[in-house]
C-alpha cells in the first residue's frame, strides 16, 4: 500500500513572526479524519543538516515510531516531538462488549472489556509513553506530551519555550 506524504515544509526563521506562520500552518492542515498510517521515514529523503523537524503524532506503533526518528536524527539540527492524546481514548465501556475498529487498516475485532480495563490502558499508555522520553533524552530531542482537549497554540509555545531553555 502506498502511503501518501503528509509534510509541511517552509522555510527557518526565529521569533514572533516565524511563531505566527508556523501557527496558521498548524491552524489550515487537518489529519485525514479516519487516520492513515504514519511512515515518518519516507521524509528522510527531504531533510538536510540545517533542518528542524517537528512531528506531532499519538506515536501508536509497535517501536513508538523510535526507528523512523532514528533515522531522522542524524538528517536534522532539531527534532521535536509532540506527543498528542486524548483521555477518552483509554476509556473502555466494560458492560457489554464493544467492537473494536483499527482506525488505519480499518480491521475490526470483538472484545469484552473487563472492569480493571481502563487501568491497563492507561498502564499501557504510560509505558509506550516512558519509553518514547526515554529516546527523547537518549537523543536529546524535545519532548511534549498534549492533551488534545486544550488548544494546541499554548501547548506549542510551552514546548518550543521548553524546548529553548534545555539547548
Amino acid at each position: 500500500r502506498r502511503h501518501r506524504l503528509r509534510e509541511l515544509l517552509f522555510q527557518r526563521g526565529r521569533g514572533q513572526p516565524h511563531y505566527a506562520t508556523i501557527a496558521r500552518l498548524l491552524a489550515t492542515h487537518r489529519p485525514a479524519p479516519r487516520g492513515e498510517r504514519s511512515d515518518l521515514g519516507v521524509c528522510v529523503r527531504h531533510l538536510h543538516g540545517a533542518a528542524s523537524v517537528f512531528a506531532i503524532s499519538d506515536f501508536l506503533a509497535d517501536d513508538e515510531m523510535r526507528r523512523d526518528l532514528a533515522a531522522i536524527l542524524p538528517r536534522c539540527s532539531a527534532l521535536h516531538l509532540m506527543q498528542v492524546s486524548d483521555p477518552a481514548d483509554i476509556h473502555a465501556q466494560p458492560a457489554d462488549g464493544v467492537d473494536l475498529e483499527d482506525i488505519e487498516t480499518g480491521e475490526r475485532m470483538p472484545w469484552l472489556a473487563s472492569e480493571h480495563a481502563d487501568a491497563l490502558a492507561a498502564r499501557e499508555r504510560d509505558a509506550m509513553t516512558a519509553r518514547l522520553r526515554g529516546f527523547c533524552r537518549r537523543s536529546r530531542a524535545a519532548f511534549s506530551a498534549w492533551d488534545i482537549t486544550q488548544p494546541w497554540q499554548p501547548a506549542l509555545l510551552q514546548h518550543l519555550v521548553r524546548a529553548r531553555s534545555n539547548c
